[in-house]
């Protein structure tokens, strides 16, 4: 079995949760549950399924993954 949650040590010896191989971030703009308002913001960042896979899509685009 693959385990898709895991932990990055980054070079300033911060810990920070992965899935599926991704860091993790939280989005300063999203502030309640479900909202996805960073979803491919500057081209650089997108949201993670729970499979672990990056969604590129957008909801208006009928992206799942949501």
């Amino acid at each position: 079995m693959t385990r898709l949650a895991g932990v990055l040590v980054r070079p300033d010896g911060v810990r920070q949760l992965t899935l599926g191989g991704w860091p993790l971030y939280r989005y300063v703009n999203d502030t309640a549950p479900g909202q996805v308002n960073g979803q491919g913001v500057d081209g650089t960042w997108f949201v993670i399924a729970p499979s672990g896979v990056k969604v590129t899509g957008t909801p208006a685009d009928g992206a799942s993954g949501y």
